[in-house]
């Protein structure tokens, strides 16, 4: 590979994480763009240049050995939610604020994983041992990469333990979540529409909190409750 394609290579890598990280984050292109002055046309660019390099590496039709059988579904609007508009997908499953659309083209092992429950889009950040959380502000425009480094150069931790780090921005309404996955980061991103976390201020740098606390922070509580019963380690019965 000449130094040309490693260069092209790196930046699909580049877009698409950027693309990933605007989908995953829950708000409009126009909006993710402008908190992360990105012109909306060059992030369409970025998109267009990724989802052409996606279909030149997909397999020609001609190399399966076995036929595609299409199945015709009628298209209905019964059973639809008000607001909801008509898709030419031929599955449309809801789970949560997340909608899943499939077309007579996904495989059949796309669908076996789904049906199963082994379809996680998101990862499974619960797994985590412990919960670190950025004392400050962190500037909500770095991604994964630019957030490990913190973990690892401002923290001294390994952002490849089995710990879920918590970043909040400036102004408080966002936050973003960094985990370890094992063959990969997962990188989480919520921006309140009403409301403010209230994240600690003290001089340390990272703090390790509980998975009480971490429900406390999600709730707009402070992560230090005087009044809350905390748990005692005791050794010696009087």
């Amino acid at each position: 590979m000449n130094t040309r394609e490693v260069t092209n290579q790196y930046r699909l890598n580049k877009w698409t994480e950027i693309v990933r990280e605007c989908r995953s984050s829950g708000q409009t292109v126009a909006s993710w763009c402008a908190d992360h002055e990105i012109n909306p046309k060059t992030y369409y660019y970025w998109l267009k240049r990724v989802r052409t390099a996606a279909y030149e590496a997909l397999p020609s039709l001609s190399s399966h050995t076995s036929p595609i059988v299409p199945v015709n579904v009628p298209v209905s609007t019964a059973g639809m939610a008000p607001g909801d508009v008509a898709s030419s997908s031929d599955i449309i499953i809801r789970m949560g604020t997340v909608t899943l659309e499939i077309r007579n083209q996904a495989s059949a092992t796309l669908i076996e994983k789904i049906h199963s429950g082994h379809f996680n889009m998101f990862g499974d950040v619960s797994k985590a041992e412990k919960i670190y959380i950025a004392c400050g502000y962190t500037d909500m425009r770095k991604s994964i990469d630019g957030l490990a480094a913190i973990v690892q150069q401002n923290f001294q931790l390994n952002p490849f333990q089995n710990s879920l780090f918590l970043f909040c921005g400036r102004q408080r309404n966002r936050m973003k979540a960094l985990y370890w996955e094992g063959d990969g980061f997962v990188l989480l991103y919520k921006r309140l529409e009403d409301g403010r976390y209230q994240r600690p201020m003290n001089a340390e740098a990272v703090r390790s909190i509980t998975s009480q606390e971490f429900r406390w922070l999600l709730e707009g509580l402070s992560i230090d409750q005087p009044k809350a019963v905390k748990n005692l380690n005791m050794t010696v019965c009087l």
